[in-house]
């Protein structure tokens, strides 16, 4: 709540904080307390610290990163994520969390529309870019709607891991996946987004 409200309005407003976690008086102060001993309250203990603001995006960035692994990976109802998402937020390691991510294809919201925050700086390139024996791994969010239906009729899903193999006379481009060779035609891999996967 206090990285919501940090974000829209530069510091938090300690009642909509209380309100949002369910929080006596008596309960906030503690958790204020806590809070300015991690280090994670500016000096005036009126916001976020930058150490504050960083763990708060991590965890929101692990529990719609989780809410979104559930809703996809487990086909869990999206009315039911959230409690659960909650409870493994905490536990998430970074590795953990970078592997959920690019299994995912590093999508940009979760089931609910809400934005996921990125982690350091993933270029999107253009499959066309790659060079031969260069890796992509398939980014969720395609240019279009068009470029990722014809993508599912390749069999070609967000989170998949590319390798450009040829050129083929000008009219195609040629990927392997898991072993098997894949023909896109010219005009498609051109608008393919893939993330690089470096060696």
């Amino acid at each position: 709540a206090a990285y919501h409200s940090q974000q829209a309005e530069g510091a938090f407003d300690e009642q909509q904080w209380r309100h949002a976690a369910n929080l006596s008086a008596s309960e906030w102060s503690r958790q204020k307390n806590r809070l300015g001993r991690k280090g994670w309250l500016n000096a005036s203990g009126s916001g976020l610290s930058e150490k504050g603001a960083a763990e708060a995006e991590r965890l929101v960035r692990a529990h719609r990163l989780w809410e979104t692994y559930l809703a996809r990976q487990a086909g869990m109802d999206i009315a039911h994520i959230h409690t659960d998402a909650e409870h493994y937020e905490h536990l998430l390691t970074e590795e953990m969390l970078e592997e959920v991510d690019a299994s995912l294809g590093y999508p940009s919201t979760d089931p609910h529309g809400s934005p996921i925050p990125a982690k350091g700086s993933r270029e999107p390139l253009l499959l066309t870019t790659l060079t031969a024996g260069q890796q992509g791994l398939l980014a969720e969010q395609q240019s279009s709607e068009h470029v990722s239906a014809q993508l599912w009729q390749l069999g070609l899903m967000p989170g998949c891991i590319l390798e450009m193999n040829a050129r083929t006379g000008g009219s195609s481009y040629q990927v392997a996946l898991g072993g098997k060779l894949v023909e896109l035609p010219a005009e498609l891999a051109a608008e393919v987004v893939v993330f690089l996967v470096k060696a």
